[in-house]
């Protein structure tokens, strides 16, 4: 691994450096450039039970995603009133505590 920096929406970017490649291993990797995909890294041997064995799930949002983007379209709806911060602290707590609610 050669590089190692954080990005703005919290993913990571990661550069690696490679032994050397026969011209069709590296016209291999240079057909994955700009693609998303699973990336397995080890300094030594990789278990098969470390290799994904599913689909990469690219354009899949996370359930938290979908909560803040649902929030920001109710926030809009109603006028936008406050920060949009404030606005989603206030109704994350409305829902945690409904569920609190509903625990023994």
């Amino acid at each position: 691994m050669t590089r190692l920096s954080s990005l703005s929406n919290k993913g990571v970017s990661v550069g690696f450096h490679t032994k050397e490649l026969f011209s069709n291993e590296r016209s291999s990797i240079m057909d994955y450039d700009g693609q998303q995909g699973w990336l397995v890294f080890s300094e030594n041997e990789i278990k098969d039970e470390e290799i994904p064995n599913n689909y990469a799930d690219l354009e899949k949002k996370t359930q938290s995603q979908r909560i803040r983007e649902c929030l920001y379209r109710l926030y809009e709806q109603r006028g936008k009133t406050g920060t949009f911060e404030d606005f989603y602290r206030m109704q994350t707590e409305k829902i945690i505590n409904a569920i609190k609610a509903k625990l023994d």
